[in-house]
């Protein structure tokens, strides 16, 4: 991506999201519209790659499992709750979008176990869901909002990667730093997040 196609988009979703907290209706619309295409991609990315980092296997792979359609209009109400936040940047904007769709995915699997726990073990079959996996992402979303208190970045950077599915590249351009930087970021985050997991 150059750098005039980079700062277009920047502008044109800093413009909408600016009429959107202003109330515009249109505004909203073109948002919901941007968001669905969004989780549309990162939906058809998770589904068609094998995200397991082999070097950090204490952390679970994140996959999307909900419908689209309902994921984006769950996440959009979170968003609208946040209206009290300057949300003035695409990096604000995708630094939210990332924190809601990880929230929500969470709070699915927190369902899903709470139901597996309250039935009978015996009886629940489902090839489609690694339990332990599970167990590891809502162990996981508790050790990032503990990190993020003193690694900030660096958290967002491993959202960014991990739940938005950006490419490395586009990481270090929304957040205005080098792609060496990002890279030496995420691997730390790794491998923080690997050694505190571990002692869990």
């Amino acid at each position: 991506m150059d750098s005039t196609t980079t700062s277009a988009n920047e502008v044109c979703i800093t413009d909408i999201i600016i009429k959107w907290e202003q109330g515009d209706n249109k505004a909203k619309n073109a948002l919901y519209t941007f968001a669905y295409q969004q989780f549309k991609s990162i939906v058809r990315k998770v589904k068609s790659k094998n995200f397991q980092d082999e070097s950090s296997n204490s952390i679970a792979p994140l996959a999307i499992a909900a419908n689209t359609t309902s994921l984006v209009h769950d996440a959009f109400i979170k968003m609208s709750q946040h209206r009290n936040i300057d949300i003035n940047s695409r990096q604000t904007f995708y630094r939210l979008f990332a924190q809601t769709v990880y929230s929500i995915l969470v709070d699915q699997v927190r369902k899903i176990l709470t139901k597996k726990r309250s039935q009978d073990p015996s009886l629940l079959i489902n090839s489609e869901i690694n339990w332990l996996e599970a167990e590891k992402l809502v162990e996981l979303e508790s050790e990032l909002k503990h990190l993020a208190k003193q690694y900030d970045r660096q958290v967002t950077i491993f959202l960014y990667k991990y739940v938005c599915i950006m490419p490395l590249s586009e990481v270090a351009d929304i957040l205005q730093i080098s792609a060496s930087t990002v890279d030496k970021d995420l691997s730390f985050i790794k491998s923080l997040l690997t050694h505190n997991l571990s002692q869990h």
